[in-house]
């Protein structure tokens, strides 16, 4: 009896590790992007419109980073803030837009 309820409460933590582990990584991401962001609207690098763009996709993406999500998701969400992350690196006019 003592073994099954150890592992259950075992099972039960690595369960919560996990989605843990996702909910750090697209906190993560979305303050070195926000990070990023700033960093170029600060050079000139981005315009104001282009700035707003990007933010709007953070925000988008902070929106939907509540509560359990599916696997499918979370590898939407992961999509998006790639994308977002590609267009903040180039830092051009034309290839700023939303992800969602």
């Amino acid at each position: 009896m003592n073994r099954k309820i150890i592992a259950v409460v075992l099972s039960i933590a690595i369960v919560l590790t996990s989605a843990l582990s996702w909910a750090g990584v697209f906190e993560r991401e979305i303050a070195d992007q926000q990070a990023k962001l700033d960093r170029g609207k600060a050079s000139g690098k981005l315009t104001h419109r282009e700035a707003a763009t990007v933010q709007d996709n953070l925000n988008y993406i902070k929106h939907h980073d509540k509560g359990r999500l599916s696997e499918p998701e979370k590898e939407k969400l992961k999509s998006m803030l790639d994308r977002n992350d590609r267009m903040i690196d180039k830092m051009k006019g034309d290839g700023i837009r939303k992800v969602y």
